[in-house]
């Protein structure tokens, strides 16, 4: 497992998916397309700062922004599918993830079965107590009584592939309710090689 290549290629593939979208600016969005672009705009935000921070050794820092990662993956998904009460407390900023809840909905909407098994219990638990300086976190300060971080390649390849999935799919969406037909294929495509990967028999995930 070469993670520093692995960092490198999700830090071209999010690249790769932005373009997709903004050689097309000035976008003209209703008031869903504006949330949609706006989530996926912030989960750029987020991903360029995962890579960047696990590239520089600040690993802590990097698995703290996945759970707001998974959020804005989520919404993404909420303001195309769901009714207007919940658009509406999106847009009010008054709406509260609830993962299992949301999981299935979104797996209904879409057809799925994907995001209730993804986002399972083991992983919310994980994605709360990295997020919120849990046990996890100050569980990897230190390698056996020394304070040095101990966060696996392994697990870093975990939160690489996870954050970039969720990019890829939540591009397919954008450039897909945009009507980008060409972007969306390339979209798909790299969505379906990440997918794979991170669904292999041997994956950490």
């Amino acid at each position: 497992m070469d993670i520093k290549a692995e960092i490198d290629r999700a830090m071209k593939a999010c690249s790769d998916l932005e373009q997709l979208v903004v050689q097309h600016e000035p976008l003209v969005l209703d008031e869903r397309g504006a949330l949609l672009v706006g989530h996926w705009n912030l989960m750029i935000e987020y991903h360029t700062a995962i890579t960047l921070l696990l590239k520089n050794e600040l690993c802590g820092s990097a698995f703290a922004l996945v759970r707001p990662m998974v959020e804005a993956w989520l919404g993404a998904h909420l303001v195309v599918s769901a009714d207007n009460k919940v658009v509406e407390s999106i847009r009010k900023d008054t709406y509260r993830t609830n993962f299992e809840d949301v999981s299935s909905q979104i797996d209904e909407a879409f057809n799925l079965s994907f995001f209730k098994g993804t986002l399972n219990k083991r992983v919310q638990k994980a994605m709360h107590s990295y997020t919120h300086s849990g046990l996890r976190q100050i569980a990897r300060r230190f390698e056996g009584t020394t304070i040095k971080q101990s966060f696996t390649d392994a697990e870093k390849w975990d939160t690489v592939r996870l954050s970039t999935l969720a990019l890829a799919m939540t591009t397919v969406l954008v450039t897909k309710t945009l009507r980008f037909d060409v972007e969306w294929t390339a979209a798909n495509h790299l969505c379906s090689a990440y997918s794979n990967e991170l669904n292999r028999p041997n994956s950490p995930a």
